[in-house]
């Protein structure tokens, strides 16, 4: 039951955060000039280069943590704080800034990998709110096993991104737009709850370590 509530924590958190449905309209938009080989060339680069920066903040998290003498707490803190704007910024029907193309960028003279690059593999994909639900977990389940498990769930989410990259055209068609639009403000609930949920536990145990409440 542990690991059952395991993986779905962690699923759910790199879901909300990476958002296949929200994710799919941007990459339509952004890849609808292209031939049908370079559309998938690009989602299999963009996908790729998102799961390797997650999972490299999952797995050496601590040793920045340790570098730059930031606590898990204060990261919880702020992460959280850009889980909810995120969240907000869906709800509102846009894209957040944290993972979102900026929109001034030119598409007309950005060439295919260049997208792949920026903006779908960094920020939209691996953007701060992925980072940090990354971080996150992986202080929160400490140990190489854990870690080994949050990087294969995060695997497993950028998976299901990639298919909906490569698909994208038949589910836009299929479901319409605006049911996407609806599923996007969903996820931009459950990612502001998720950002007030990680403030509330990481003010929790701000005020255990500083003996205000007791464990």
């Amino acid at each position: 039951m542990e690991y059952q509530l395991f993986f779905t924590t962690v699923f759910l958190g790199f879901f909300t955060m990476m958002n296949p449905f929200a994710m799919m309209p941007v990459y339509v938009g952004l890849v609808e000039r292209f031939k049908p080989e370079t559309r998938r060339r690009i989602a299999n680069k963009a996908c790729l280069i998102s799961f390797i920066i997650m999972a490299l903040f999952v797995v050496v998290g601590n040793v920045i943590f340790q570098m730059f003498g930031i606590t898990l707490n204060a990261f919880r803190l702020v992460g959280g704080g850009i889980m909810i704007s995120a969240g907000i910024e869906l709800l509102r029907g846009h894209m957040s800034k944290e993972n979102s193309p900026q929109d001034d960028i030119e598409r007309e003279d950005m060439s295919s990998m260049d997208i792949a690059v920026s903006p779908l593999a960094v920020p939209m994909l691996a953007g701060p709110g992925t980072l940090a639900v990354g971080m996150n977990f992986a202080g929160m389940y400490p140990g190489w096993l854990n870690s080994f498990l949050i990087v294969t769930i995060g695997a497993l989410v950028t998976l299901m991104v990639y298919l909906s990259f490569i698909y994208s055209e038949k589910i836009t068609n299929a479901l319409g737009r605006d049911l996407l639009d609806v599923i996007a403000r969903l996820m931009g609930l459950i990612i502001a709850v998720m950002g007030v949920q990680m403030i509330i536990f990481g003010s929790e145990s701000l005020l255990e370590t500083w003996g205000f409440i007791h464990p």
